[in-house]
């Protein structure tokens, strides 16, 4: 599917605007405000009617249609009336409106979310090998009881192995105190009171573990109090260093530099046009007609009386009253006149060139009218010889050689001579005040360039300004820094005592009291075997089991691990063999963008996007992305998979997805994108010149908006 036509008759601020698209790569620029963002949302909205955009609001005066062509040669064209659409194509490609705007129809926030990529449908069609998809929850399922079961980087005696290996030992423990215990009612006795004053001792001893833990954790406040108060010490003096930058106005240079931008545009379009009305003189001086304006004026005034005479010179000379010659419309306002109907001709290829045309026309055409309004009609002359008409005529000839030798026009018939005349008076006029509007122009862009210096002057350079907006920055958060450090330090109190003595203390009463339990422990247990006639034979049957516990527990370790180590072999043969293609194009694009550096990382294990340094093979996800990379990546998986989520490929809309890209990773992502317009429509929507200019040379049809 490529769209051949857009129709706008109402659409958000758009009115009656027509473009024409070409099959590959298309280019919207203009400024903010200019409408590119409402023309994206009515070109997906009306073929894609529940796609979801919210801006502009929809209306019901909107009105317009865009004409598709299917891959088929068939024409579709889809027309919107007020709030509703006969779009179909979601019918017609195969995917839904939501797809649409996710692969499709982006802008830098749809391109940042890979959710529907990283998961769900698309992931599995497209970016794993047939049953690839499961991998990550096997993996997941494997290490999360293989883990558990013994950790891989240090021993812990929380594990569930260790636990086994400690459970044995105290049930071997036992066996061997059954195999030599007393018996009798005065080890009873003795047992007894020995758990009695194990628990007095237990109770002194917890007194003294909350004691050494209250002094503990009130020296660790005071110690982080110390430090914190050195840091305030450090922010205060780097708040000073920093304090020169609080009133940095950190916009203005961006103001500034746009107005330069603007106005030098508008300067070199002004030079240009000046150029071109220089052009049209073939070399010409314009200072000549314009100094003998009035001479020209003068001799197409007498042009009626003048043809007049000549006429009346060819008949016999009688002697009445002859009427005087009509006033008719001078040669400058005939001649403006048809500047204004090339002007209307010219406004039907180029909207900016035509106007400018019908203006200069409309101008020269008033200014002949109104001396032709301004001067009189002669009176009837009574013409008593034909002496005086010869001398008239003869004036009038004078007047034209003159004008001709200063002009240095060729003389070739006075109505020929005084077209030729008046028609580069007009043009000598119009390269006058095009030169003039250059001049404008260019003193415009001198004083934005000036304001631009003066301001960076005010900051000693454009690098000393750049440095007072980091710091201004930084101070921000100094100050911030220091808010809080204050607040939390203002209600801890200091101690006598270090936080090294607390824990030390601490340690030994823990120490002491785990002792006193343990040892309580076994007392109780012995207690209870005398009163409930524990048998050896029993002491031994758990002590067997729980050997056999920890076996079970060792063969389940080994068992998982073979099924991990088999699972990463055989992800390792099926992805090197069987790379998807989605994934193929996608190292092309984000290859293209990165001028080689990276490559999509296809490790089956990982449950998000990662890439894979060629140079060194590092992997990186997307928490070590810079934001530049981040774009350049997930556009490349979208871009990869819109040429194979639907046969019908409908048209990609980028709307300034480069935005974070430099001058280097914006030149590189239009190849990209050049690349992937080989195969599949693309309308690209910018308000960046630079970008405009990238895409025009990568051979893009530019719309200017």
């Amino acid at each position: 599917m490529r769209i051949t036509n857009v129709r706008v008759k109402s659409y958000g601020a758009l009115r009656d605007r027509s473009f024409t698209l070409e099959p590959g790569l298309n280019v919207f620029y203009g400024p903010n405000e200019a409408g590119k963002s409402t023309l994206r949302s009515f070109i997906t909205m009306t073929v894609f009617p529940k796609a979801g955009l919210k801006y502009p609001v929809q209306k019901g005066s909107d009105s317009g249609k865009v004409e598709v062509e299917l891959s088929d040669g068939s024409m579709k064209v889809f027309e919107r009336d007020g709030k509703r659409s006969s779009g179909i194509g979601s019918e017609l490609c195969g995917i839904t409106d939501k797809e649409y705007i996710s692969i499709y129809s982006i802008s830098p926030e749809e391109l940042r979310d890979v959710k529907g990529l990283e998961k769900g449908d698309i992931r599995n069609r497209f970016l794993t090998i047939p049953g690839g998809a499961d991998l990550p929850r096997a993996y997941e399922e494997i290490d999360e009881r293989r883990l558990e079961l013994l950790p891989e980087t240090k021993r812990s005696a929380k594990c569930r192995i260790a636990t086994l290996i400690a459970e044995e030992h105290q049930k071997d423990v036992a066996v061997t105190q059954y195999k030599h215990r007393e018996s009798g009612d005065e080890n009873y006795g003795n047992l007894v009171r020995k758990k009695e004053e194990l628990d007095g001792r237990i109770r002194a001893c917890t007194a003294e573990l909350e004691r050494a833990d209250a002094v503990r954790t009130a020296s660790h406040r005071a110690e982080g109090r110390a430090d914190d108060l050195r840091r305030i010490a450090e922010l205060e003096e780097r708040e000073k260093e920093l304090a020169y930058s609080e009133n940095t106005d950190t916009g203005k240079l961006v103001l500034l530099e746009n107005e330069l931008a603007r106005l030098t545009a508008a300067a070199n379009k002004a030079s240009a046009e000046a150029e071109e009305e220089r052009m049209k003189l073939r070399g010409r001086r314009p200072e000549v007609f314009i100094r003998n304006k009035s001479q020209i004026e003068y001799l197409d005034r007498q042009s009626d009386e003048y043809y007049y005479l000549k006429q009346k010179a060819a008949r016999p000379t009688v002697q009445h009253e002859e009427p005087a010659p009509s006033k008719g419309l001078p040669v400058i306002a005939v001649a403006g006149g048809a500047i204004a109907a090339a002007g209307a001709v010219a406004l039907m290829f180029n909207t900016v060139a035509g106007a400018a045309v019908i203006a200069i026309g409309a101008v020269v055409a008033v200014f002949g009218f109104r001396r032709w309004k301004s001067t009189p009609a002669p009176a009837p002359v009574r013409h008593e010889s034909y002496s005086e008409d010869s001398s008239r005529i003869a004036y009038v000839e004078q007047k034209m050689d003159e004008v001709a030798q200063d002009t240095g026009i060729e003389r070739k018939g006075f109505r020929s001579d005084l077209q030729t005349l008046t028609e580069m008076l007009v043009l000598s006029l119009s390269y006058d005040n095009a030169v003039k509007t250059s001049a404008n122009a260019e003193s415009e862009r001198k004083r934005a360039e000036n304001d631009l210096n003066l301001f960076l002057t005010g900051y000693g350079g454009r690098e000393r300004y750049e440095k007072a907006v980091k710091d201004s920055a930084e101070l921000k958060d100094v100050r911030s820094q220091l808010k809080a450090l204050r607040e939390s330090t203002a209600s801890v109190e200091t101690v006598a005592v270090d936080s090294q003595q607390a824990e030390s203390d601490y340690s030994d009463a823990m120490r002491r009291k785990t002792e006193l339990e343990n040892e309580r422990a076994r007392v109780d247990q012995a207690i209870r075997d005398i009163t409930n006639d524990t048998t050896i034979e029993d002491a031994i049957t758990e002590w067997t089991l729980a050997g056999a516990a920890v076996y079970n527990a060792s063969v389940e370790w080994a068992r998982l691990m073979l099924e991990k180590i088999i699972l990463d072999e055989a992800s390792t043969n099926a992805y090197s063999s069987h790379r998807p293609d989605v994934l193929t194009r996608a190292d092309a694009f984000l290859s293209a963008m990165t001028d080689g550096r990276y490559r999509i990382d296809t490790d089956p294990r990982a449950t998000e996007i990662g890439i894979v340094d060629k140079g060194t093979g590092d992997v990186k996800t997307v928490k070590e992305w810079s934001s530049g990379l981040e774009d350049q990546v997930k556009l490349s998986m979208k871009m990869a998979v819109s040429l194979s989520l639907s046969k019908e490929r409908p048209p990609v809309i980028l709307d300034d997805v480069l935005l974070t890209s430099d001058s280097g990773r914006k030149g590189r992502a239009c190849e990209a994108i050049r690349m992937l317009s080989e195969d599949i429509q693309v309308l690209y929507f910018t308000c960046d010149r630079e970008t405009r200019d990238l895409m025009e040379r990568a051979g893009a049809r530019v719309n200017d908006l």
